[in-house]
């Protein structure tokens, strides 16, 4: 049922609606209708605390804080700019006095219409000549505009390429500022350059930021946007909170995109708890996702080992829930530790890392700046002796010099490096050597010596349904051996490291920075321990 009152004005037929929607609930209905139903509810067990991560108050927040620099540098972009301050209906007061007074172009100015409510990152004038006609021509079936010169919208992302969800995002402003008056002539997306090197202090907006015209595309959005916008009204106004279908929306194994309302979810809450949603399936498309529904099969259980539509990834997942035990391919398993040479030192190795949108000097945006490693070394004759080393910046390097150097003395110059998701790895080593050119031989040594230990779960030669079908770590180690659990460390994911790491060089407080640099060391230091357990635990299967 839809809430909604239809008025007469000025010859319009003005669709009311109680609640108001802004461009993140669209963005959001589009993913998932439940989840915009219970953003607007009152529900206090909603708090990301108890959903994503202990440390919720960390959780990107220099990536936050990298967005916003983004926003201030692309207002330098344009001459006499002005910034509208105000929320709610003073903030739409104050673009319309800002457009009146002829400012070339206006910093978070807002529109409201219909129930819709837009604020623009930049709304700027457009000359008549650089005026989409396209785009005109089918507004102009659509609203009558009255706000003399025609304007641009520019939506600002830290992101370094252009997403279709952008579309969608400036098709709405577009919608909400023509129904409020506004003449929109073109669109745009100003995002990051990802080849800008930043070489001094100040930055060159013209050099770091892109600017791409996405007129065609947000017009091609504007065709269906009318629908989705009035089924999201329609989910916002609705007494009853929807269910949709589980796919991937849910992020549920990454804390720091995973849904805060996960929990108390319905569409969780009605599965059947002795099964496994479909969705576990790695690879598995939406499109694909939705001919098993069609059938009604929702659950892993309920597939047929046979089913064509099964990868060969896929396949052995399926297999191991219908028999309830792992599935073991000992002869794969054999061929990929034949590859280690057991009369020499086995190492072991986890890097972890932190970007920035905004580089230091002599780095690119998004640049992947080691911070944090961990080594273990297992030698032949003494196996129940493992040397160890751990090494955490302390600040942002220029070079990493210093790591790389480290790095090399802490893993032997013969024997196999094990890691886990080794390309990662591989790169992070692969960028040491470019900015150490002398240290290239010793960090080429490591980088053509690693195996990657995930490779026996990722390719099927051990699958358990437990794993929930995913390889990750964490996952893989806990199922493996309990005492690999995360659950007693201070910081329990890989994906906040890099936030803790920026709190802790940034502050000043000494007993902040020792609890830190002992928390992410801690953690670094499980990951090996998970990457040695793992290995031997291969090596007593094909004994």
């Amino acid at each position: 049922m839809v809430y909604r009152n239809v008025v007469k004005m000025n010859s319009y037929n003005l669709t009311i609606y109680m609640k108001i929607l802004s461009k993140t609930d669209l963005l959001r209905h589009e993913k998932c209708q439940t989840r915009l139903a219970l953003d607007k509810k009152e529900n206090p067990s909603k708090d990301r605390s108890i959903d994503e991560s202990i440390q919720p108050s960390t959780l990107s927040l220099h990536r936050n804080q990298g967005g916003y620099a983004v926003e201030d540098i692309a207002e330098q972009l344009f001459d006499g700019i002005q910034k509208s301050t105000l929320f709610g209906v003073k903030g739409l007061l104050e673009t319309q006095s800002l457009v009146f007074a002829k400012a070339p172009a206006i910093s978070q100015a807002s529109a409201q219409s219909n129930g819709n409510y837009a604020r623009a990152d930049i709304l700027a004038k457009l000359p008549n000549l650089d005026v989409h006609q396209e785009l005109r021509s089918y507004i102009k079936s659509l609203h009558r505009s009255s706000y003399g010169r025609f304007h641009a919208l520019y939506e600002v992302k830290s992101a370094t390429s252009v997403k279709k969800e952008n579309y969608l995002d400036l098709a709405f402003q577009t919608h909400v500022f023509e129904s409020s008056g506004y003449k929109i002539g073109r669109t745009f997306v100003i995002n990051v350059n990802k080849d800008f090197v930043r070489e001094s202090d100040n930055i060159d907006p013209n050099s770091f930021l892109n600017i791409i015209d996405v007129t065609d595309e947000v017009l091609e959005a504007l065709q269906s946007l009318d629908l989705k916008i009035d089924s999201a009204h329609q989910t916002l106004n609705a007494s009853s909170v929807p269910s949709v279908t589980i796919y991937k929306q849910c992020n549920q194994f990454q804390a720091d995109r995973i849904c805060p309302h996960i929990n108390h979810c319905p569409n969780w809450n009605n599965l059947d708890s002795t099964k496994n949603p479909i969705s576990y399936l790695p690879f598995l498309t939406k499109k694909k996702q939705d001919s098993f529904a069609k059938e009604g099969i929702f659950y892993i259980e309920d597939v047929s080992v046979d089913d064509t539509r099964l990868t060969k990834t896929q396949a052995p997942i399926v297999l191991a829930h219908k028999q309830d035990q792992p599935i073991i391919n000992k002869q794969k398993l054999s061929e990929f530790l034949d590859q280690v040479d057991t009369q020499l030192p086995i190492n072991f190795l986890d890097f972890e890392t932190f970007t920035k949108v905004i580089p230091e000097i002599g780095h690119k945006p998004y640049q992947l700046i080691p911070i944090l490693y961990s080594t273990a070394v297992m030698y032949p004759t003494q196996t129940k002796t493992i040397s160890r080393n751990d090494l955490i910046e302390r600040s942002i390097p220029s070079d990493s010099k210093f790591f790389a150097e480290q790095l090399i003395n802490s893993i032997e110059p013969t024997g196999t490096v094990f890691s886990w998701y080794m390309s990662f790895e591989k790169s992070v080593i692969n960028q040491l050597a470019r900015m150490n050119p002398e240290l290239e031989s010793q960090l080429s040594s490591i980088s053509d010596r690693m195996l990657d230990l995930r490779d026996p779960f990722f390719k099927g030669y051990y699958v358990d349904k437990r794993f929930e079908g995913t390889t990750k770590l964490k996952k893989v180690g806990s199922v493996i051996a309990q005492e690999l659990s995360y659950e007693n460390l201070e910081v329990d994911n890989g994906s906040l490291v890099g936030d803790l790491w920026y709190e802790m060089i940034s502050s000043d407080d000494l007993n902040i920075q020792n609890r830190i640099s002992t928390d992410l060391q801690k953690y670094c230091s499980m990951d090996t321990t998970s990457l040695i357990t793992i290995y031997q635990f291969l090596q007593n299967i094909v004994k």
